[in-house]
């Protein structure tokens, strides 16, 4: 599970996201974990969008694979509340941007990917895919990759 660090960890805080964050909290007297103060709030929300924005440098060096969206937050994940900004953005991101990886090896907005087992990805085309999906933007859907989980990653503020 990913720490939260103030120049330090902070052994009792934990984010429930899969990587690791570092920034100028303030943190309680005993500096195991970040204090429930106002203060802090701007950091999360700046976490947030450097997290989000982070992803297409990510993409920019190859490193936004199929391996690496494991350590990427989804809906199920159970966090702590102040770390739902950050898991917000970057589903938001992931799902609007051309970040996610599809099966033709490019990156492609994930509200326009499908998945399926491998052999209707080989059987089925971009083109077939526009036959039998009802949408008005059909021509954008493609075949998603798969991804694993269990992989962590640092942000660092």
């Amino acid at each position: 599970m990913g720490q939260v660090a103030v120049f330090f960890p902070a052994e009792k805080e934990t984010s429930g996201l899969r990587f690791h964050l570092h920034a100028p909290f303030v943190p309680e007297l005993s500096r195991a974990s970040i204090k429930d103060t106002p203060a802090n709030l701007p950091l999360y929300q700046q976490l947030a969008k450097l997290a989000a924005s982070s992803l297409y440098k990510i993409r920019y060096f190859n490193l936004l694979t199929t391996e690496f969206l494991a350590a990427l937050p989804n809906p199920q994940d159970v966090l702590g509340q102040y770390y739902y900004p950050i898991r917000d953005a970057i589903i938001h991101e992931m799902q609007h941007g051309k970040l996610t990886p599809t099966y033709l090896k490019g990156h492609a907005p994930a509200i326009h990917l499908l998945q399926a087992k491998t052999a209707l990805k080989e059987l089925l085309s971009s083109e077939d895919i526009a036959l039998l999906v009802d949408s008005d933007d059909v021509k954008n859907y493609q075949w998603a990759m798969a991804a694993s989980q269990k992989t962590v990653m640092l942000i660092d503020f």
